[in-house]
């Protein structure tokens, strides 16, 4: 075919979009983080036959956790692929949208994390509009869980997740370690979790769907953030079922965040998040839902950055209650919190840059006097005592900045869980798989890493 028709063809097939575009910009945008990591989780907590102990496996019921032995893998650092864009309205309003996904560009052998596939827009997602008035936009959005990044964490987030506080203070790390940590058993739908911190599920943030999303204009360096987590999972339970008290559970949830930013001063950030009813939709007994299942959390993170050192601290608790169950006889109602604590410093000089961080999760307070017991007659294997639930993170770090937008990385990072704890690495950086094998009781995860992280 002649080449001037195929220029033709192709400029009349673009056109539409070129003459709608007017002034708008649209920005692509990503990163591609990977690293060879040693990984191993050992020195688990052993019952009476000398067997490592939970967490539950959920596929077959065995409570029976393992250590994992010293094994080499290539590890995605959460890589993502973005789309941005504006369009001025006029008025100083501009129309405003974002799709962000992560993008799938390695997993480790059994791994089925929400991070492992490529499933569009599953990160920050969104259409709105940006004026006088500030951003408002409705998506899906990080909700909570990210707000201390900016005090510290930014560093090491261009290294291996492994190297991040979120570990301790992760969206999929509440109370005694990951969500299937410190599981108990109910007979319903083959061994459904009820986990650590009782029946239901704490939501210490991530990205929801769902969400409508206000941020105020900057005001000398502050501004204001709210998120409200609309409750479309509503369901109203029946009288004396085993899921939950009768009534409607509305499943919604709010977060206020108030953040100062100034470039020769520092960061800070104070954000309080509650969701109600969480998870209603679970499947517990013959009805979804439960009502009362709430979780609150409040964290402050301060942080600044002088003469190429930057020093950070983050504060965080963390609680959940659940009402007592209307099916069963005695009070099994849950009332629980966790405090944690982390620290960064670093020193960036040159290219190069150096820094280490230490976090702390406390053991879990148990605010019914129960100690962590579980006094269901539901076979489980919950805790004897909140005794041994806490942990602590150690992390040194070295980058080298090849570029203002590429880097090499080297990472060792441990969790030191105590007896009943099993936290592990935040999301692809998990040592226990989600597929055959968890991180038991009390191991030790730990990692040395060396990669390469691209922006773009």
């Amino acid at each position: 075919m002649n080449k001037k028709l195929v220029a033709l063809a192709v400029a009349g097939a673009l056109s539409p979009a070129l003459t709608m575009a007017d002034d708008s910009t649209v920005t692509l945008y990503g990163k591609l983080s990977l690293g060879v990591e040693s990984v191993k989780a050992e020195g688990c907590t052993t019952n009476a036959a000398g067997a490592c102990t939970g967490p539950t496996n959920l596929a077959t019921g065995s409570s029976a956790g393992q250590n994992i032995p010293s094994r080499i893998r290539v590890t995605d650092n959460a890589s993502y692929l973005g789309f941005r864009g504006n369009e001025p309205l006029g008025g100083g309003t501009s129309a405003i949208f974002q799709i962000e996904s992560y993008i799938k560009v390695d997993s480790q052998p059994g791994r089925s994390t929400a991070y492992n596939t490529t499933t569009f827009a599953n990160r920050d997602s969104g259409v709105g509009l940006r004026g006088p008035f500030g951003e408002i936009q409705v998506g899906n959005f990080r909700t909570y869980f990210a707000n201390h990044i900016p005090s510290g964490d930014t560093l090491f987030l261009k290294s291996s997740l492994a190297a991040s506080v979120s570990a301790l203070f992760g969206a999929s790390s509440t109370m005694g370690g990951q969500a299937t940590a410190l599981v108990g058993l109910t007979p319903a739908g083959g061994f459904a979790p009820a986990n650590a911190e009782g029946r239901g599920a704490v939501d210490a943030g991530g990205f929801r769907n769902n969400v409508l999303r206000y941020t105020s204009p900057n005001w000398g360096g502050f501004t204001a953030g709210f998120n409200y987590v609309a409750p479309e999972g509503t369901v109203t339970i029946p009288t004396n079922t085993a899921a939950s008290n009768a009534g409607k559970a509305s499943d919604k949830g709010v977060e206020v965040r108030l953040t100062y930013l100034n470039p020769n001063l520092g960061f800070a950030n104070y954000s309080y998040y509650k969701r109600n009813d969480y998870l209603v939709g679970t499947a517990l007994g013959s009805v979804g839902g439960s009502i009362g299942n709430d979780s609150k959390n409040q964290k402050i993170a301060v942080g600044t950055k002088l003469v190429g050192i930057t020093v950070g601290i983050v504060a965080e608790k963390i609680q959940h209650t659940n009402p007592d169950l209307i099916a069963t006889p005695q009070n099994d109602s849950v009332d629980r919190e966790v405090k944690k604590y982390a620290l960064f410093l670093a020193y960036e000089t040159g290219p190069w840059a150096f820094g280490t961080s230490y976090a702390k999760a406390k053991a879990v307070d148990d605010n019914t006097g129960r100690n962590c017991t579980d006094p269901s007659p539901f076979p489980s294997q919950a805790l004897t005592s909140c005794s041994g639930t806490g942990a602590r993170f150690y992390q040194a770090t070295v980058l080298y900045n090849l570029s203002k937008r590429s880097n090499l990385y080297a990472t060792f990072a441990r969790i030191k869980n105590d007896s009943t704890a099993a936290y592990d690495f935040y999301t692809q950086g998990a040592v226990g798989d989600s597929g055959p094998s968890f991180i038991a009781r009390g191991s030790s995860p730990q990692v040395l890493a060396v990669g390469l992280t691209h922006y773009f």
